[in-house]
């Protein structure tokens, strides 16, 4: 294995004989800080992010958690907060299905991520189980972003669970297309701009009450 440091992009590049991987700068020391706490070792310095050194006490330190069984409990990202964690866990642990709003963890800016955003949280396998998005008629799922989570929502009541305190649902505006867009009729406005084309005014008022957390039935 061969690692090497691109200090312009702040990845940590990883030769071997499959091929080359990345890992961020930031990503290696947050998750250094999270499972070391969980074994009981001393946390990483910030003053080594970006070094070979760091990398190696990451290698190592996966290494002992490879030793002991990997992690027996659901694995966040260290900027998670707490709220988002218990309540994510409370929805794996009773099975009911929630709604993700994805978006910039330090703004609240709403991302309006359409896909992968309903269904039942699980956990992956592995040494880090990190929590999963499982749709309906699936048996596994994407791993959420679930330092990027901005709200909460259940789907069956429609209440929000949680939402970052400066969230910002964008502002939506739907108009008849102006020009000619091959069978497209109406686009919908974010902030101003066009943001998605539909073939009908119903296509696309249903879009914005989806992305608006007015529903939750995805739309086609």
């Amino acid at each position: 294995m061969n690692i090497t440091i691109n200090n312009e992009q702040k990845l940590f590049v990883i030769k071997n004989d499959y091929g080359v991987t990345c890992q961020g700068f930031t990503n290696v020391y947050e998750d250094l800080i999270q499972v070391k706490k969980k074994l009981g070792l001393n946390a990483p310095l910030d003053s080594e992010i970006g070094t070979i050194e760091q990398y190696s006490e990451y290698q190592a330190t996966m290494k002992v958690l490879r030793e002991k069984g990997g992690l027996k409990t659901t694995f966040y990202k260290y900027r998670t907060p707490k709220k988002v964690q218990s309540i994510l866990e409370g929805y794996r642990k009773s099975e009911e299905k929630i709604r993700i709003f994805y978006g910039d963890y330090e703004s609240g800016r709403d991302w309006l991520e359409e896909y992968d955003t309903v269904g039942r949280v699980s956990r992956s396998g592995g040494l880090l189980k990190v929590p999963i998005l499982v749709a309906d008629d699936e048996c596994g799922g994407p791993a959420l972003l679930d330092h990027c989570i901005v709200k909460l929502q259940d789907v069956t009541t429609g209440k929000v669970l949680w939402q970052h305190k400066n969230y910002q649902q964008p502002k939506f505006h739907i108009q008849e297309v102006s020009e000619f867009a091959h069978g497209l009729t109406h686009e919908v406005l974010v902030n101003e701009k066009v943001h998605a084309r539909f073939s009908s005014l119903a296509k696309a008022a249903h879009w914005v009450a989806f992305m608006s957390g007015e529903t939750s039935c995805c739309p086609n």
